[in-house]
């Protein structure tokens, strides 16, 4: 058995996509495999920290990165000229003439073709990030239920944070201020900047937003929220890390008077933000995502409690780890953050319950699943 995996998708500017690709790439490559199967990735050229080749387990660069006509036809010519079994693209993107046994992953049922991607649905097997993504799959393609089997991305269960922030904080629950007691007794509690990423110095701790940087994200809605509670405490930190530019952003920064309280940290992976969860007081995800996202997953680890939405994606990911709000709401927003800050006998009941809720999410449960996927997907049918 010879699996082709296109993980071209690492260069995807969209943080999750590229997220679950490099993960992909990772576990695949810790995977047990047969005596008599092989798994080839293939990578965009100059791609970075990714696992060695070996006997099982095939890392192949590739220039052909984009899906014009002439890419298509490139890569479809690599994808015959292998032979493999069975092909798994990690995003519907593929080239439409491929004929050969085919998986997807979907993150997502919007997409910018969509009679081509329906045409490729009919006839694939496909793996859905979430039984939310696969509700909002079936509604819209009407396909049947057996040809999609939710496979969760899993999660590192290595913590970042053996440290609550709020240990080292006195809170003021009159006016929901926090006062960093370290601070008053003359220790710098600026946390180095890192000159690759942004010159601004981050105050510890912070508010913590992780993903795209774009104005489908709900993020003005989410300074909004922030505005009102850093009119309490005027010290409070809104980070803002990921992929995308601010620019968007600028005006009602301006508006709310937020200058200096809101920290961008752009360009940031989802990998490389989780450096970020050590010093959050909490993660906010104020976005409607209908895939998978591992920011809860990764606060979780980090011991770090989430408010977030509550409609698309999170309440099935977070569970009772999570406190939620109307997105559409910032007094909603705010008075849920609010309440996580003063109160903390909610923030330990969140922390506690994500605790538990992260172990749901096993990378080697997801790769036992998918190899089982390909496994049965090339038997022969009687």
């Amino acid at each position: 058995m010879i699996i082709g995996v296109d993980a071209r998708s690492i260069a995807s500017e969209v943080p999750e996509i590229a997220w679950y690709a490099r993960s992909m790439v990772e576990q695949l490559s810790k995977a047990q495999w047969g005596k008599d199967e092989q798994c080839i990735c293939f990578v965009p050229e100059g791609a970075k920290d990714l696992p060695a080749s070996g006997e099982s387990y095939v890392i192949v660069p590739t220039k052909i990165l984009g899906h014009s006509l002439a890419d298509q036809w490139r890569f479809n010519q690599l994808l015959k000229k292998n032979r493999f079994d069975e092909a798994h693209f990690l995003t519907p993107n593929h080239p439409s003439m491929y004929t050969g046994r085919t998986i997807f992953s979907l993150h997502d049922a919007e997409w910018p073709h969509p009679i081509l991607l329906r045409r490729a649905l009919r006839r694939c097997q496909l793996v859905a990030v979430s039984h939310t993504l696969k509700r909002q799959v079936l509604d819209t393609y009407r396909l049947d239920a057996d040809r999609i089997q939710v496979i969760y991305p899993g999660i590192s269960l290595n913590p970042t944070n053996t440290i609550d922030p709020f240990d080292r904080l006195r809170v003021n629950h009159e006016h929901g201020r926090m006062i960093d007691i370290q601070a008053q007794n003359g220790h710098n509690d600026q946390l180095s900047s890192d000159s690759s990423v942004s010159d601004a110095p981050l105050k510890r701790p912070y508010l913590l937003y992780v993903g795209a940087i774009a104005p489908g994200r709900n993020i003005i809605r989410l300074l909004e929220a922030f505005a009102s509670l850093h009119a309490r405490n005027r010290t409070m930190q809104l980070v803002l890390a990921g992929p995308g530019k601010s620019t968007f952003l600028e005006p009602a920064i301006e508006h709310l008077r937020l200058n200096g309280a809101v920290v961008m940290r752009p360009d940031m992976t989802l990998h490389q933000a989780e450096t970020l969860y050590a010093d959050a007081l909490a993660t906010v995800v104020p976005y409607t995502a209908h895939g998978f996202t591992p920011v809860p997953l990764q606060s979780f680890v980090a011991h770090v409690p989430v408010i977030g939405s509550s409609n698309g994606v999170l309440p099935e990911l977070a569970s009772d780890g999570g406190l939620y709000f109307n997105p559409k709401d910032p007094l909603d927003m705010a008075d849920k953050i609010g309440s996580v800050l003063r109160k903390s006998t909610v923030r330990s009941l969140l922390v506690k319950a994500g605790s538990e809720q992260v172990k749901q999410f096993s990378w080697d449960a997801s790769i036992n699943q998918l190899q089982s996927l390909y496994r049965r997907s090339i038997l022969p049918t009687a």
